[in-house]
């Protein structure tokens, strides 16, 4: 039997963004990846990786669902704690930017993805009632089609690795214009309320899920952020500015406002920092401007990105069209560097495949369940209609629970006796959302009533209950060994 792979809870956020601002003082990256990348023209060659069985193709139909932000810190266990938010700071004021929906579907070849159409709550509300979203999806490449939203949490209109993602667990397939209900998805965000009062007694410390570029500077005074007076610093002193830039080519039809393409530098895949707009011009032949930006001299490379809103929704979000610098010969680079003089001769090129920021929704965590003794026939021997159950929920499971709370959870898997019977193991697959924590428990409903975790009936957790950090990788070595004795189970009736 493999061992558990053990991971530190690390919330979503603490996966934090870097905005853009003159004098914010970034760190010397330059050891970040420069492989080439190439114009991706191809389509997804199939839909959902699940998909095994002849489904015939196509996806046509309506999707329509909710989105729940929900507020979380961590207790001195590290287990997640919500918080209402009538209990928050921000009452029934929402404090951030704009939800990004999105239906895709990614090639089970080369895990592109491809986006079918996308949808934006331009002001959400706490109450989930109200971020309600449809997808019109009408495609015949794929077979079915995932499902995630992302929050722009400190509303600098980029759709990022680090932003807060909520995902539906379950493939969706659409045949002849169907339309889907309650496709509803559960997003959590890290409760941070500001530093001080607004009187200037403000403290300093490790923030977990401070704004981009805002340090420790900003605190909420009941209707919106609000900045300290005389906090932080900023100028590059000395050292003085450099300016990096050069033409910026839209090199497909262009139908923009013109301004609606930015130029964008990353610390790394998940940190974006918007550094301007690019005034471009042009047609159905493409599009030409001047893209520039002035930073602190010798203060390093970054990668470096252009996008454009193709989508039109008003965010720059996977979606849109992506490009990066290229080189004389047209092969794409990644960093652009502000060294001790002005480079003002760098060319953009847009589209580039595989530029934009890397958005993982999902990751899937897969395992076995086995019997820590004998097989499962030694449970189906005294309680034949025994049910093994098994969740990714959002909460500890405490006490009994009926198992219409497993809706409830990220994801399940049920196997009935007869998916037991003969079996000494049975293979599982999940799907969570990444960069988030979740917690893993396998149970038995032995006498099949609907009820799990009552007296003697195996349940058992992943790590004694602690929280497991999904990432941004899968994993296929999570088991789980339940425990069943004969023996005492006679002995308490």
């Amino acid at each position: 039997m493999r061992s558990a792979v053990v991971f530190n809870l690390v919330p979503a956020s603490l996966l934090l963004l870097v905005a853009g601002c003159d004098g914010c003082s970034k760190p010397d990256d330059s050891s970040l990846d420069t492989a080439p990348v190439v114009v991706d023209t191809e389509s997804p060659e199939s839909g959902d990786p699940e998909e095994t069985g002849d489904v015939p193709p196509g996806v046509h139909g309506q999707i329509n669902g909710t989105v729940d932000v929900t507020l979380f810190t961590t207790d001195e266990d590290g287990l997640l704690d919500y918080i209402e938010w009538e209990e928050s700071c921000f009452g029934d004021s929402f404090p951030y930017g704009r939800i990004f929906v999105t239906a895709y579907a990614a090639s089970e070849e080369t895990g592109e993805e491809t986006y079918y159409d996308e949808y934006v709550i331009s002001s959400p509300k706490t109450d989930a009632a109200k971020n309600t979203y449809t997808l019109e999806v009408d495609t015949d490449d794929v077979s079915a089609v995932r499902v995630y939203a992302a929050l722009d949490k400190w509303n600098d209109g980029i759709i990022g690795g680090s932003d807060p993602i909520g995902v539906y667990a379950d493939v969706i397939t659409l045949d002849d214009d169907e339309v889907v209900n309650d496709v509803n998805i559960d997003l959590l965000t890290w409760y941070w309320c500001g530093y001080g009062d607004g009187s200037g007694g403000y403290g300093y410390g490790d923030c977990p899920d401070c704004p981009p570029g805002w340090g420790n500077c900003y605190y909420w005074d009941g209707t919106g952020w609000v900045y300290i007076d005389g906090c932080g610093g900023g100028g590059c002193g000395e050292a003085g500015y450099v300016s990096v830039g050069g033409p910026l080519v839209v090199d497909v039809p262009y139908n923009g406002t013109g301004d609606d393409v930015v130029t964008i530098l990353l610390n790394s895949a998940e940190d974006p920092w918007r550094v301007g707009e690019v005034a471009v011009t042009g047609g159905s032949e493409g599009a030409e401007g001047v893209w520039s930006h002035s930073y602190c001299a010798n203060s390093g490379s970054y990668s470096a990105r252009c996008v454009w809103d193709s989508n039109g929704n008003d965010l720059y979000d996977p979606a849109d069209s992506w490009g990066q610098p290229v080189d004389d010969d047209g092969l794409a680079q990644d960093t652009v560097t502000f060294g001790s003089e002005d480079d003002t001769d760098i060319t953009m090129l847009l589209p580039v495949g595989g530029s934009g920021i890397d958005i993982v929704p999902f990751v899937r965590i897969s395992g076995e369940v086995a019997m820590y003794e004998g097989s499962f026939d030694d449970v189906l021997a005294d309680h034949p209609d025994a049910v093994l159950y098994l969740a990714a929920y959002k909460y500890t499971p405490n006490g009994e629970m009926d198992v219409s709370e497993l809706e409830d959870s990220y994801d399940q898997e049920v196997w009935e006796a007869d998916d037991l019977g003969g079996l000494s193991s049975v293979s599982y697959s999940l799907v969570a959302p990444s960069n988030t924590v979740i917690y893993l428990w396998a149970g038995f409903d032995l006498d099949a009533n609907g009820l799990l975790n009552e007296l003697e009936e195996p349940f058992t957790p992943y790590e004694d209950g602690a929280g497991y950090a999904t990432g941004e990788s899968s994993t296929s070595e999570i088991d789980f060994l339940m425990m069943y004795s004969a023996e005492e189970e006679e002995e308490g009736e």
